[in-house]
């Protein structure tokens, strides 16, 4: 049993990560080419003004796309293979000692209150450095 969850691991995670990176970058495509056209039928005047140069206008796509493609492919695709990983883990718990694992399910509020606090924290700590 756990040698066929580490195959199916194997082959899923680089798999997940390809398939979100692929949508990431198209997604990425899509806003751009969306951007250049709307940039391209804008009235003369509004390229005047300095935060609409050409500069500000590449830098910005540039920022903006990365930001997407962040969310899009690395987060999204984190999140897919830890919800996954949750409820398998909670499936095999279950068939293995449901009293156990009933236990620990009653108790992953208390974790996930955990982190948050700690993240809180984390975050209030890197401010301070900065």
């Amino acid at each position: 049993m756990f040698i066929v969850l580490g195959v199916a691991s194997f082959i899923a995670a680089p798999a997940t990560t390809y398939f979100f990176s692929v949508a990431g970058c198209r997604l990425i495509k899509r806003i751009r080419s969306l951007c250049f056209e709307k940039v391209v039928h804008m009235e003369i005047d509004w390229f005047d003004e300095p935060e609409h140069s050409s500069g500000a206008i590449g830098a910005r796509l540039s920022a903006d796309a990365a930001t997407v493609r962040s969310l899009v492919g690395d987060a999204l695709s984190l999140l897919v293979q830890n919800t996954a990983s949750a409820i398998s883990g909670l499936v095999f718990a279950f068939s293995a000692n449901w009293i156990l694992a009933f236990i620990v399910l009653v108790l992953l509020p208390l974790v996930g209150l955990n982190g948050y606090v700690q993240m809180k924290f984390m975050k209030g700590f890197s401010a301070d450095a900065k």
